[in-house]
């Protein structure tokens, strides 16, 4: 396989800022030419106030923290989003930590978190999606 140095030549002559977050999502992080780390950085900074696309995204508010304690990701998968005003809750995954936290959207504040890495009760291998059901 290529090693990190090549990797990183060939992004290099890449222009990845002109990509639009939709080719990101759909064509580089697929591709696996990028590590977690770096698409990560490559979405922060496409959704931070820069223009994408005909559309521009501003950071509203943000949730955690890196770091392994409760409301701490190691790695964000996919987030949820429930209900409405101060009862809005966000559910995300830490797919490396396999958690998922629930934030309340309106403090930010770490609600609880739940998960373990494992097979028993209450535990995940590598979870990716979350949601909220209607109840």
């Amino acid at each position: 396989g290529m090693g990190r140095e090549a990797v990183d030549g060939v992004i290099g002559e890449l222009d990845l800022g002109k990509l639009s977050l939709k080719d990101v999502k759909e064509i580089v992080k697929p591709s696996g030419i990028l590590d977690s780390d770096r698409l990560v950085e490559l979405f922060c900074k496409k959704t931070d106030g820069v223009s994408v696309g005909e559309s521009e995204y501003v950071v509203e508010g943000t949730f955690g923290s890196k770091g392994t304690g409760p409301g701490q990701f190691q790695r964000v998968g996919f987030v949820a989003v429930h209900g409405e005003g101060a009862e809005q809750r966000l559910a995300a995954v830490d797919s490396l930590a396999c958690r998922v936290h629930v934030f309340n959207v309106g403090s930010g504040e770490c609600l609880w978190s739940v998960g373990s890495k494992g097979e028993g009760p209450g535990q995940f291998q590598e979870p990716l999606g979350v949601a909220f059901n209607h109840r």
